[in-house]
């Protein structure tokens, strides 16, 4: 199990290296992070994950389920 989990992280690393690049790229004022909330609501939903936007205004809550 732990290789599998390793191997999936060591995949995803240069998609994240890359978003994290383009929000530093792109700077906004605090409150004011619209492309950023949007490019974490795109990356939540190719992830599948379900998420609640507009918290706090352009925050964002992914929502992750476990087994229980």
């Amino acid at each position: 199990m732990y290789e599998y989990i390793k191997s999936e992280v060591e995949k995803a690393v240069p998609a994240a290296i890359n978003k994290r690049h383009i929000i530093h790229r792109n700077p906004e004022l605090s409150f004011q992070e619209f492309n950023t909330s949007f490019l974490v609501r795109e990356t939540l939903s190719e992830f599948g994950i379900e998420f609640r936007p507009g918290i706090a205004g352009t925050g964002v809550l992914g929502i992750i389920k476990g087994l229980k």
